[in-house]
Order: structure tokens, then sequence, then C-alpha cells
């Protein structure tokens, strides 16, 4: 987990990144990892913290929600 703080004029930005491993060695998201995803974006919002990117790493790779289109905010 990384927490990135900075101020532009005046304000403070809050920026958070998520990463955890999958001891199997595959990277593929389960429906419980999406769900969290978005239960976190979701807390984001209401706090004002931008979830920047979930990764899941696996055994010599990795899987990037952000890369595979689950960060959209519509």
């Amino acid at each position: 987990m990384k927490i990135v703080m900075f101020k532009v004029k005046n304000k403070l930005i809050l920026n958070f990144k998520h990463a955890h491993f999958h001891p199997s060695g595959d990277p593929t998201p389960s429906k419980e990892d999406i769900n969290i995803t978005r239960k976190i974006m979701q807390a984001g919002e209401i706090v004002g913290i931008h979830v920047i990117d979930h990764v899941i790493i696996g055994k010599g790779n990795y899987f990037s929600m952000k890369d595979a289109g689950f960060m959209d905010q519509n």
C-alpha cells in the first residue's frame, strides 16, 4: 500500500495505491478482489482520496486493475 500526498495551490492531494500477493502465483483477480477494489474506491471518494491502482502480484507477473479498466470511475 502506498499513499502519496502533495499540495497544489494550497490544496492537499491524496493518492492511494494498493497491492497484494496471490500465493497461488496466478494474479488473476477474484470476484472478491474486484469487489474490494470498488469498495476502496467508494471509501476514497468519501474521504477525498484518489485510488490510483490495485495491483495483484503473482509468480513472475502481475495484474493491474487500472490497466484492465477496473479503475474507471463513471
